[in-house]
């Protein structure tokens, strides 16, 4: 298989040769006929001077015709050697201008015999190896009858010999133009394609090295080359912050499992020896709830890997309202002596699967429980802002510091890593909330500052009229026993 330069190249000049030729012919063509349509006007012009010359003596001939009527001076006629020869009406050559000297032009007899029936006519005839005359055949009417023929004629040697050259010239032009944009097709998609050698390169490295830290450097217009290379760069770019992700979330999720499994080894361990009864409840109490843990970081985990298969069709119109004043119920066992409040409380329709919109919202608040004191309170709101509809949970805890925003929703990521594990939680229902909102087109934003409380919002799309029925509201009964989780 060719190059796609080659193919380029080849393709473009076939093109090219196909439309010169067909330039070129066209060309040669038009300019004969014009050529030949001016040596035919010529000798029309001529035939009827020499119809006019023409003195009937009785009813034969031969004519009397002055030799100014036979003159074949260039002064008289545009074209060189014209000449003229009269014949009865047998056929027989009888007069003939003085250039033919004595001669005359090979007669033919359908052309002849056509002239004598009243029917003018034109013709080219070979009279030596390489040598055309244009001949004009017109009849020599006498009264009503056909008397004889007058033919008058040109040679077409000038016409071929200028043709010739034409062609010739056409021909080299052709072929040195067919060269030159061949030449520059060639050097127009060496450089065009640059871009696709530089990405092939690009992978090839990659591909070879694992370094996704590579670029292509493009500095060429913005066409669809410089799209597919800009393009690229975004990928590889993707690629590098997936795998990067990846490696962190195996390393992060490593760690996290493995540190369950070494307080059960070692509790394991401290049974084998024979404990009193009341340490080895203590061991079974630690290695149950490092059980626990691991079980919820397992499900954390389930439910964010589903988070990229999950199937559009089961999404349908969800009633954000209900669904927050669901969770909102059952937040009243969660938070204990804080006080908990449901504000703002609008009708808002949106389309979501109500499972993954109850978790969400109920992990923004499991999250504000952790971190707001015994003391403290937690607002629940829904409101409708243009075509965004939004759940605000906001709470008077402990806030979290501005450098480290911009890393809460990253998994396994806790502010007071310690603080988090001793309440139960997994570093994943921050991660788990931001997925579920950019898998139903939205998104979720926080702020907060130290000792100040945090507000997180969950923003969603609107329904609109023309989506499928509405569901029926998710039981927040059914959402604690399918492992909610926090984070």
């Amino acid at each position: 298989m060719l190059p796609i330069r080659w193919r380029l190249t080849l393709g473009y000049s076939f093109f090219m040769a196909l439309a010169l030729v067909g330039l070129g012919v066209a060309v040669y063509v038009l300019l004969s006929h014009n050529l030949q349509g001016e040596i035919d006007r010529s000798l029309a012009l001529k035939t009827a001077e020499v119809q006019r010359a023409i003195r009937v003596t009785g009813e034969t001939l031969p004519p009397q015709i002055g030799a100014e009527e036979l003159d074949t001076s260039p002064r008289r006629l545009s074209l060189p050697e014209p000449f003229v020869q009269l014949l009865d009406a047998q056929g027989a050559v009888v007069v003939t201008s003085p250039n033919l000297k004595g001669q005359h032009v090979p007669l033919d007899p359908a052309v002849i015999i056509e002239a004598l029936e009243g029917k003018p006519g034109s013709t080219t005839l070979a009279i030596a190896e390489g040598q055309r005359v244009r001949l004009l055949t017109t009849p020599v009417i006498h009264g009503e009858r056909v008397i004889g023929v007058v033919q008058v004629g040109q040679s077409l040697y000038t016409l071929d010999s200028s043709l010739k050259q034409v062609a010739y010239l056409l021909a080299l032009g052709v072929f040195i133009t067919w060269v030159l944009f061949s030449l520059g097709g060639w050097l127009v998609a060496g450089r065009a394609l640059h871009p696709v050698s530089e990405i092939s390169q690009a992978a090839e490295r990659i591909g070879a090295t694992g370094d996704f830290g590579q670029r292509i450097s493009y500095y060429g217009p913005k066409d669809e080359l410089g799209d597919l290379a800009t393009t690229f760069n975004r990928m590889i770019e993707r690629i590098q912050r997936t795998f990067e992700a990846q490696r962190q979330f195996v390393a992060d999720a490593s760690h996290e499992l493995g540190s369950p499994l070494t307080v059960i080894r070692g509790n394991l361990d401290l049974l084998k020896r024979g404990l009193p009864a009341d340490d080895q409840m203590e061991c079974q109490r630690s290695m149950e709830g490092e059980a626990a843990r691991m079980d919820r970081i397992i499900g954390d985990l389930l439910t964010l890997a589903q988070m990229n298969g999950y199937p559009r069709s089961e999404l349908g119109k969800v009633r954000l309202d209900q669904l927050v004043q669901q969770v909102y119920r059952e937040a009243q066992f969660l938070a204990g002596k804080r006080r908990i409040s449901l504000e703002q409380y609008q009708p808002a329709m949106v389309l979501g699967d109500s499972h993954q919109l109850t978790q969400a919202i109920f992990n923004l608040v499991d999250n504000a429980v952790k971190y707001t004191p015994e003391s403290g309170s937690i607002t629940l709101s829904v409101l409708k802002s243009g075509q965004w509809a939004l759940v605000r949970v906001a709470d008077t805890g402990i806030g979290i510091p501005q450098e480290e925003l911009p890393h809460i929703f990253d998994r396994f990521y806790r502010v007071d890593k310690a603080r988090s594990r001793s309440k139960g939680g997994t570093g994943l229902g921050l991660p788990i909330v931001k997925a579920i909102a950019e898998y139903h087109g939205g998104r979720v934003t926080v702020e907060s500052a130290p000792a100040s409380g945090s507000v997180f919002t969950l923003w969603l799309p609107v329904a609109t009229p023309h989506l499928a029925e509405e569901r029926v509201p998710f039981d927040a009964t059914s959402a604690r026993s399918n492992q909610i989780s926090s984070s």
